[in-house]
Formats: C-alpha cells, sequence, structure tokens
C-alpha cells in the first residue's frame, strides 16, 4: 500500500515548507527567504550546501503494517558519504538503515517491523537532502500520524545540524525533542555564527521553546561577539515574544591552547562576554554547555570539537535533564 503525499505529510516533522515537484515530497527546512538571503552572505556556500540537508526531519505515525519501504532522492549536503535512516518503534531504537552514495542519487530504503500496532519513527540525515518518491506500507496497513506534545526551533552551528552523528537519533535535538515528545525544526548550519538577518520573522512555525546555540565559529573568527549576538537576540525576542528562549553557550573543545594563541579573548572569556550580553534580555535563559559534554576526548572526533555519538548522548541527556529543573 502506497501512502499518498497528502497523507504523509501529515507525520513529516522538522519542515517548515513541504514542496511537491517532479513526483517527489521535498520539505525544507528554510524558507525561501532564508536561502534567498543566504545567496547574499560571505559564507554562502555553506549555508545554501548545508542548509538543504534535512537535519531533524522525521516521519512519526502509528500503523500496524508489517514493514515500511521507501525511495528517495538523495543529495548531499555534509561531507560524509555514509548516512543512516533509524528506525524507532514504540520510543526505543529498533534498527537502522545504511545508505552509501557518493554524490547524490536514488535510494530505496526497507525495514521489518514487529507485529501489531505500534509507533513507528523514521529519522531522516543531518548529511542529505532526502526528497521522497514513495512510501509503501502492507497491504491493507492505516497509517496515522503521532501527535507531538511540543513545538521546539533549534538554530546553531554545525554541531545543532547534528555533525558528526551519522545515526540522526542521537544528534542532541533528537535526542531532548524525543525526552519531551516535541516536533522540532532544526536550522543549525555547519560553520554559522550570530547573524541576525538569517532570521526570518515570517517563517510559517510557532514554537513554545528556542534553542540558541552559536558562538564557538564567532570566538575561533574573533567576531564582535556582544554586537553581534546582542543584534541577534533583540531580533529573535521580537518575532518570537511569546516563546522560552534559551542560548546554550558553546560546549567544551579540544586544541584550546592552539587556538587561543589566534584569538583576542580566551575560551572563558567568550563565554563570560555571551552570557552578560544575555542578560540585557529578561526572556532569555542561559545554559552553560560546558556542563553538558564532559572534558573526554573520547567523547569527541578526531578534530577535538564535535561529539561522537555518546558525545551527543551526554549532550542531550544533560539538556534534557537541566531543561525540566528549569521548567519545574
Amino acid at each position: 500500500m502506497t501512502v499518498d503525499f497528502k497523507e504523509l505529510k501529515t507525520a513529516l516533522y522538522g519542515a517548515v515548507d513541504i514542496k511537491e515537484k517532479d513526483g517527489y515530497l521535498c520539505p525544507r527546512r528554510f524558507t525561501d527567504r532564508q536561502f534567498e538571503h543566504f545567496v547574499k552572505t560571505e559564507n554562502y556556500i555553506h549555508k545554501l550546501w548545508k542548509g538543504r540537508s534535512s537535519a531533524g526531519m522525521e516521519l512519526d505515525f502509528y500503523t500496524d503494517s508489517d514493514f515500511v519501504e521507501f525511495e528517495a532522492f538523495c543529495f548531499r549536503a555534509a561531507t560524509p558519504k555514509e548516512f543512516f535512516f533509524d528506525i524507532y518503534v514504540d520510543g526505543e531504537f529498533y534498527r537502522d538503515v545504511e545508505i552509501l552514495i557518493d554524490e547524490e542519487g536514488e535510494i530505496k530504503a526497507y525495514c521489518k517491523l514487529p507485529s501489531g500496532e505500534k509507533r513507528v519513527t523514521v529519522y531522516f540525515s543531518a548529511f542529505y537532502s532526502v526528497n521522497i518518491k514513495s512510501f509503501l506500507l502492507s497491504d491493507g496497513a492505516y497509517f496515522k500520524k503521532a501527535e507531538k506534545k511540543r513545538k521546539l526551533l533549534f538554530l546553531g552551528d554545525s554541531i545543532t545540524q547534528g555533525y558528526t552523528a551519522l545515526h540522526p537519533s542521537c544528534a542532541y535535538t533528537s535526542i531532548l525533542c524525543r525526552g519531551l515528545d516535541a516536533q522540532c525544526v532544526n536550522q543549525g548550519i555547519g560553520a554559522n555564527v550570530f547573524n541576525a538577518d538569517d532570521l526570518d520573522a515570517k517563517m510559517p512555525y510557532n514554537p513554545d521553546a528556542l534553542f540558541v546555540a552559536y558562538g564557538t565559529n564567532d570566538w575561533t573568527h574573533n567576531r564582535d561577539i556582544k554586537t553581534e549576538a546582542g543584534k541577534y537576540l533583540k531580533k529573535l525576542t521580537e518575532i518570537y515574544c511569546n516563546a522560552k528562549i534559551y542560548v546554550i553557550l558553546p560546549i567544551w573543545r579540544g586544541r584550546l591552547d592552539e587556538h587561543e594563541q589566534k584569538t583576542i579573548i580566551t575560551f572563558d572569556k567568550m563565554h563570560e562576554i555571551l552570557e552578560n550580553t544575555c542578560k540585557d534580555f529578561a526572556d532569555v535563559t542561559v545554559i552553560d554547555g560546558r556542563e553538558l559534554v564532559p572534558n573526554d576526548m573520547t567523547l569527541f572526533r578526531a578534530d577535538k570539537t564535535h561529539p561522537t555519538e555518546d558525545g551527543f548522548r551526554h549532550y542531550g541527556n544533560n539538556l534534557l535533564k537541566k531543561l525540566k529543573e528549569l521548567e519545574k
């Protein structure tokens, strides 16, 4: 049984725009206005390339089907050639489907499911743009979207986008959403910085909470963090005046001594400036990222900046714990 696009859209979370083009369902996590702006920016290649990924997107639905199978056209939006679709059943990891393509092309993914009624969640990759051609279930099976309790928006750099978690369900954003039974739009972009012009005041998505996680790239590029973060937060608080806003200060990174020889201020000083800037905004709550991921190089990739899957688990689980404490 083929699930038609109209029905499939109801269970597709993480997109602010879903187009149908040439027989494909094409979800996007940025608006056309944002992509038009990216073209005008200095690092537009990063923004256009990485911005087209399906980071944070998922299909979440109830079914009694014995399997799920889908065809898609995927084009690369980040460095890795390998990526996974993660399949969860009733909120628990069930299996992954590995995909390996050089640049872009047609793929087919299949997963046998447990019998009976269940909730199935399919997580999309942060490394590729997934454009769905067909989505199949067992003949006679039913398909019903899973309702979400909350709506979140994530704004940040590569770590927010999900680098370098090959399994998208391990990204800290996915862990937090799973713990809160929330949907999200993930607008993280690798190499990105505080830039107020990235925000689209007319974006058709109204979150009840936002998470902002910039700063580490601003620091390494010696940007005026107080000025740029201040402009960004001013615009953000004006757009989302009814939402709770959390600013996550950058997590620890390796090679600090090496970087601090090239930066105007130290890593700790950058945190101090950013935290003080946030104090100018009554609706902003600061979360210190250095408390989320331990200073343990086994939790980071070889670049000593991006967490491994285990590092992301620390990030996501500790952020979930912190958020629950703040919301008591």
